[in-house]
Order: structure tokens, then C-alpha cells, then sequence
């Protein structure tokens, strides 16, 4: 079952990249048709996402910390190309996000999966960590994903399949 989890993630990765490749920085920013998660703020979201996995298996912090509130569920998702990182930077930060969760989650054992949440905002809704992995890896990244496909239908572009 971890092989199709780890190529899911791995897909996942590989169509934000695709979703993304052609925005320019103004509709990375864009809410169309009243479409409140832009672009970057989803893909800031979806990296920190990983992150908070990560530290959820005592992982040293990759995300910045400067970048916290502003992609947490809930954040204010306001303002222009200026008010928020480059695409470039926060597709960098979604890569080595991915990158350290893919080469984790495999070393560890049954009974650090099945360990309690420990974070407030993840225990309300998962009791354990392998339980939120799992999630964070293909269900939340799979939703988040359909809402940047929604802005690019709001914006009328067409997405290539790849």
C-alpha cells in the first residue's frame, strides 16, 4: 500500500508543476468568480502542508517560518503579485517539502505511523500521524489541486492533460 501512496504524492508533485507552468505572476494571484484559494496561495499551503507532516515525525523545519500564517487553513488570502513569494520560490519550497516527506515516510516503522497526533490542529480530525500523512499526501493535495484547475477554468485557460 506505501508504493501507491509515495506515487500518488509523487503525481501529485508533478501536476501542480504542470497546473502551474504557465500562469504568469498576476494569475497566480487571481480570484476569479469569487475562487477564494489562488494559486499561490495553494501551493504555499499544500508545502506546508507536508511540513506540518514532517514535523509531525519530529522532522527539523524546512518551511519559513515567515511563511506560516500566511498558508495556514483559515489564513487571509489578500492582496497582489507583491504581497505574496514568487511562484518559482514557493514551487521550490513545494519540491523540497516533497522530497523530504517522500524519503521519510518509508523509514518508519509501524509504530511511529500508528503514534498519536500531537499538533491542536491535526488531532481534532486524525488520531494518528500515519492516518494524516496518508491524507496530507493524496486526499488534500488531490482537493487542492482540483481548486487551482478551477481557477485556470475560471480564467479560461485550458489545461493540456499531461
Amino acid at each position: 500500500m506505501l508504493d501507491h501512496v509515495m506515487f500518488v504524492y509523487d503525481f501529485n508533485l508533478r501536476h501542480a508543476r504542470h497546473l502551474v507552468s504557465d500562469l504568469t505572476p498576476e494569475q497566480c494571484v487571481a480570484q476569479p468568480g469569487n475562487l477564494r484559494n489562488h494559486v499561490a496561495w495553494t501551493i504555499g499551503h499544500l508545502a506546508l502542508a507536508s511540513e506540518v507532516v514532517a514535523l509531525e515525525f519530529d522532522a527539523e523545519p524546512i518551511f519559513p517560518e515567515a511563511w506560516m500564517p500566511r498558508f495556514m487553513p483559515g489564513a487571509e488570502i489578500v492582496g497582489g503579485v507583491d504581497a505574496w513569494p514568487s511562484m518559482a520560490e514557493l514551487l521550490s519550497q513545494l519540491e523540497r517539502s516533497h522530497e523530504r516527506l517522500a524519503a521519510l515516510i518509508p523509514t518508519l516503522s509501524a509504530e511511529a505511523l500508528a503514534a498519536p497526533t500531537r499538533m491542536e490542529m491535526v488531532q481534532y480530525k486524525f488520531a494518528e500521524v500515519g492516518r494524516f500523512a496518508t491524507y496530507v499526501m493524496t486526499a488534500h493535495e488531490g482537493l487542492h489541486l482540483g481548486q487551482i484547475a478551477d481557477v485556470r477554468r475560471a480564467l479560461g485557460l485550458q489545461t493540456k492533460d499531461f
